[in-house]
């Protein structure tokens, strides 16, 4: 019997280290989901395909590979959570400061520390609309990726 649960995975944010100091940060993680983390969903995705195709008229074709690795990420999270606060700030500082800090690295993982999928020079593309309503509401923060590897 299959079973799942968004509770059993984790995404960590991995800040550059002089990145979280000049924030003072604690860590220079920062972990999404998990039981209780107002989560409601985490996308990974790249942009390219990795074979295609092309024919001619006399029946050939060949196969290309493309290595290109680049992609997006994604979590979406109530806006009610502790995250969406640090999230904001680390758009906000990438934004107006005058340092070129590298990016952001991703790792999701599963309840059993398996890998999934690791994002490197990473960035939020920008902070979501920030919508306020009768009741709590999700929002998507998205982020672009350099490389984007997912495991076995």
């Amino acid at each position: 019997m299959a079973r799942y649960s968004l509770a059993d995975y984790i995404l960590t944010i991995t800040l550059p280290t002089e990145f979280a100091s000049d924030l003072q940060l604690a860590s220079n993680t920062i972990s999404v989901g998990g039981e209780g983390s107002h989560t409601e969903s985490i996308n990974i995705s790249t942009d390219n395909n990795i074979w295609s195709t092309e024919g001619d008229a006399t029946g050939s074709w060949v196969h290309s590979k493309n290595l290109n690795r680049v992609g997006k990420a994604s979590v979406s999270l109530s806006q009610l959570s502790e995250n969406v606060a640090k999230f904001k700030k680390i758009c906000n500082v990438y934004y107006t400061s005058g340092t070129d800090y590298d990016g952001i690295t991703l790792s999701l993982t599963d309840s059993l520390g398996n890998n999934i999928a690791t994002c490197n020079d990473c960035y939020f593309t920008k902070v979501p609309s920030q919508d306020f309503g009768s009741s709590a509401a999700n929002q998507t923060w998205e982020l672009t990726c350099g490389q984007i590897t997912f495991n076995e």
